[in-house]
């Protein structure tokens, strides 16, 4: 049964880094064929401010670590404010982590996860001021800061993707409740013959606009990055101007996904339930209470037509959304 959650995102630093959308004649890359040994991406770690919140950050009186640290931050630009009595209530000290990837080069954009460390109540609307990032040898490899690019919250309907009608039917729901342009994060089956691959892809192009195609651990004997350019040349059969962005692992496409909607719904389609609930538990996404979403969101009359069609046989009543203006998606 199809879930849905609503998400309360960790405040960004830095841009979003997208994967690139391949072209539909491909059917694997060299990063899925092949590892490098000894190679790998690095932790980072930084601790800094947020400034410029409005009344959310630490209390100064109960966050020591704060007040020492705006004090030596003020000092350094010649402003003395020791033994003096702080009341502000718009900065929050933070830990600043990020992953950099293997083959990193000067100027590479990276994303950067910040959390609080004192009692602040939100992030939202600060800006980072600008941190070190360290790694392991406690050299600096990156440095973040810049205003609060939050991805706005949005819902994300969580599904099993185990046949083309119930795929179908999912996604005329999604076109019901939510008209307009609409996001996907998919996998499917290895095992599955490729007509049945193909009939489910039809399924997701007839209803999503922009869609992020991953593939589960398991691969089920297909080879790395098969499925993915099976389900892709379908898509862009039926829909030549839908956007298709590729990433490693439910987590980065639901983040992918979520970051493409710009608060807009997202189908989450999964392999392993494990899997894809601890990416939504990684955007610190809650459930949406069943009551709201049958209630507000969709009407008993709705889900009914729905089924009734389905059950028949009935072609999709609901119009194609259309697709979003093309962006360019960064590597």
């Amino acid at each position: 049964m199809a879930r849905t959650y609503k998400l309360a995102l960790a405040v960004v630093a830095a841009a979003w880094v997208l994967t690139t959308a391949m072209p539909a004649q491909a059917t694997s890359r060299i990063k899925d064929l092949a590892n490098v040994e000894g190679v790998r991406q690095n932790q980072l770690i930084g601790y800094g401010l947020v400034v410029g919140l409005n009344g959310t950050g630490d209390t100064i009186n109960n966050s020591p670590f704060t007040r020492q640290s705006l004090t030596a931050m003020l000092e350094r630009l010649g402003v003395n404010i020791r033994g003096q009595t702080l009341r502000t209530g718009n900065v929050a000290a933070v830990m600043v982590t990020s992953n950099l990837p293997a083959f990193s080069t000067q100027g590479t954009r990276i994303d950067v996860t910040v959390s609080a460390l004192g009692d602040a109540k939100s992030l939202q609307g600060g800006t980072l001021l600008v941190t070190p990032l360290l790694g392991a040898d406690g050299n600096v490899y990156a440095v973040a800061g810049g205003p609060d690019a939050t991805t706005p919250a949005g819902p994300v309907l969580l599904d099993y993707g185990h046949n083309a009608a119930a795929l179908a039917a999912t996604g005329q729901m999604v076109a019901e409740v939510w008209p307009g342009a609409t996001t996907a994060a998919i996998t499917l089956p290895g095992d599955r013959r490729d007509d049945l691959i193909a009939e489910s892809a039809q399924a997701i192009a007839a209803r999503f606009a922009t869609v992020v195609l991953y593939e589960d651990q398991d691969l089920r004997g297909r080879r790395p990055g098969e499925m993915r350019g099976l389900i892709e040349a379908t898509l862009r059969q039926v829909r030549p101007d839908i956007r298709v962005a590729y990433a490693d692992g439910p987590d980065e496409a639901l983040r992918t996904a979520v970051s493409l909607a710009a608060g807009g719904p997202v189908l989450f389609i999964y392999e392993k339930l494990t899997a894809a609930l601890a990416a939504l538990q990684s955007l610190g996404a809650t459930p949406w209470p069943e009551e709201d979403l049958l209630g507000k969101l969709v009407s008993g009359q709705v889900l009914d037509d729905i089924a009734r069609e389905f059950a028949q046989g009935a072609a999709p009543t609901m119009p194609l959304p259309e697709s979003p203006s093309q962006r360019e998606l960064s590597s």
